[in-house]
């Protein structure tokens, strides 16, 4: 039986580019990104997307990385979020 080391369960992908990957599959998949996009602005999205991408970045566990994208998603449905 081989044995099992740290490496084998280190995650994938960072908490930034999971972020990354989030934020394109809202972008392109979303039926109403453009909606919510054009109600709150292009500006206020950007600004967002930012102090949201600074957070992703310093997350240190699962959990802090969950409340960031959870954060992120409530830009446009924040009454559907777990």
């Amino acid at each position: 039986m081989e044995k099992r080391t740290k490496k084998a369960t280190k995650q994938l992908l960072s908490y930034l580019e999971q972020f990354y990957w989030l934020k394109l599959s809202i972008e392109e998949n979303v039926a109403g990104y453009l909606s919510v996009l054009e109600h709150k602005g292009e500006a206020a999205y950007g600004k967002h997307c930012r102090a949201c991408k600074a957070k992703a970045k310093l997350a240190q566990n699962l959990n802090e990385a969950l409340q960031i994208y959870r954060e992120w998603l409530k830009f446009f449905c924040n009454s559907h979020i777990g």
